[in-house]
């Protein structure tokens, strides 16, 4: 099963590169990606979904050799160090002022 999918994303990779000059050239002319993909869905020259279409103009047109990562920016910070960024002060000691306990 696996196999399969990784055929399929290498033949739908390949069928969108055969297209790409095409494709890089209707985004020159004002075209949006849904609507370029669309027309050739119709026209039948791409078998394969939208979001896939949408990834591979992004990485092979619109940013190329930028990683998907990459294009969604950085990740925020968990809200655990962005609490513990607004606590100053605090410093942890393992061993314990005995003068405190009491």
């Amino acid at each position: 099963m696996l196999q399969n999918k990784q055929n399929a994303r290498g033949y739908n990779r390949a069928l969108f590169m055969r297209l790409r000059d095409e494709i890089k050239q209707a985004l020159d002319d004002g075209w949006t990606v849904a609507q370029i993909y669309r027309l050739l869905y119709e026209e039948g020259k791409v078998p394969f979904s939208y979001q896939a279409f949408r990834l591979y103009a992004n990485s092979l047109i619109l940013n190329p050799g930028q990683t998907r990562r990459q294009a969604k920016g950085d990740k925020p910070e968990p809200a655990a160090k962005q609490a513990a960024d607004k606590v100053k002060g605090f410093v942890w000691n393992p061993n314990p002022n005995k003068e405190d306990l009491v």
